[in-house]
């Protein structure tokens, strides 16, 4: 009767319902599988941090299933070691492979002969704007044609959005970001500016060019998931080491394209095309005059020179410096810099022995700004800075 009276008295005051709820047979919670294919990365970061903000740092770890890297805050470049005795076993370390022990082995066959998996989507690979995730497909037999253990296995792709407002940036140069990283050690005794620098044969490998040398540092890693494979199409992304060909719907191996201003499956309708046939008349007092200033996420940049009695160089309007000018690091007929979120290529002549600039392109969108500058060229050699 007290019992009774006390769920009634429960029930109309609307509260602590709870107590209704009936005890739990303790075998239901039971894991019938190995933890970690319950609990992704974010998840263990999520427990070890007391955080739900926090998250897996992916392609940081030297030794899979020994060390777990998280974000606290959830920024990918701000990442602690926070386990280093083994993740769970049953995480995921490789296709068909997962933890165990702190071993990467495979995944074991289930005694009845065959098995389909389809595992769950990995985490976004950015905080915020588009990153990228991925899936594993996974068909696996006891015995094959051949009697002998066999398993076949497919990934998917998909784009993914996760948007923290109070850390966002729309325009944002994620493959910078992490050759910037290197800013903060010496090389050689000397620090460097790196810029990020694209492979078109591996662009899914990290390497980073010095402003101050020229020189290539290849870290012999991956860039992280989410990074655009070129500047010269922002949709094709790297994920796992690969270059997967999205549109711009977002679809693998799509056929939907960009147009000149940018706009998917746009027509053209809203860019502007800016043509200027400049004219000065500069003498050599007159130093280094801008001459256009460059609009603000200008596509398709071609700057050609027509007269070979100056010279041309890009500046930096914020940081009061050339991006392009006559620089001995400037070697070959045709250079590549990555400033201002794209890629500039830099055609170069030899004129009394002394390479000159002719033309400068971008696909753009040049988040900066840029202006264009020219000077007189002495007639026995090139200015230099």
């Amino acid at each position: 009767m007290r019992h009774r009276l006390m769920k009634r008295g429960i029930r109309i005051s609307q509260k602590f319902t709870c107590l209704e709820d009936y005890p739990i047979d303790e075998r239901k919670f039971a894991l019938r599988e190995p933890p970690g294919r319950y609990w992704n990365l974010d998840e263990q970061c999520h427990v070890l941090t007391s955080s739900n903000v926090s998250r897996h740092c992916p392609g940081v770890e030297e030794h899979t299933c020994q060390e777990l890297w998280c974000s606290i805050t959830g920024s990918i470049d701000q990442c602690d070691r926070m386990l280093n005795h083994g993740l769970l076993d049953g995480t995921s370390c490789d296709p068909g492979k997962e933890c165990h022990q702190g071993s990467c082995t495979l995944r074991p066959v289930s005694p009845s002969g065959t098995r389909k998996v389809f595992s769950p989507w990995s985490p976004c690979s950015k905080v915020c704007g588009l990153g990228t995730q991925y899936r594993t497909w996974q068909f696996s037999c006891s015995r094959t044609m051949d009697d002998q253990p066999g398993t076949q296995e497919t990934k998917e792709y998909r784009i993914c959005m996760r948007t923290q407002t109070d850390q966002c940036s729309s325009l944002e140069d994620f493959r910078a970001q992490q050759c910037s990283r290197f800013d903060l050690y010496k090389l050689r005794g000397i620090y460097h500016s790196w810029l990020p620098f694209v492979d078109y044969e591996n662009p899914c490998q990290l390497k980073c060019l010095s402003r101050q040398t020229g020189s290539i540092l290849d870290g012999s890693i991956a860039v992280r998931d989410g990074t655009p494979c070129y500047y010269t199409n922002p949709d094709p992304q790297c994920v796992q080491s690969q270059c997967i060909h999205f549109d711009c719907l977002g679809v693998v191996n799509g056929t939907a394209k960009r147009d000149q201003c940018g706009v998917c499956e746009g027509n053209g309708e809203n860019c502007r095309l800016v043509v200027n046939n400049i004219t000065r008349n500069i003498t050599d007092s007159d130093g280094y005059r801008i001459i256009y200033l460059i609009p603000y996420l200008a596509r398709e940049l071609d700057i050609r020179m027509i007269s070979n009695t100056h010279l041309i160089g890009l500046f930096d309007m914020a940081e009061m410096e050339f991006l392009f000018h006559v620089e001995k690091n400037l070697s070959g007929s045709s250079v590549r810099r990555v400033f201002f979120h794209t890629e500039f290529t830099v055609q170069q002549v030899e004129h009394m022995g002394t390479p000159r600039v002719v033309s400068i392109t971008a696909p753009g969108p040049v988040v900066g700004d840029l202006a264009l500058r020219t000077a007189t060229a002495p007639q026995d050699e090139l200015c230099t800075q």
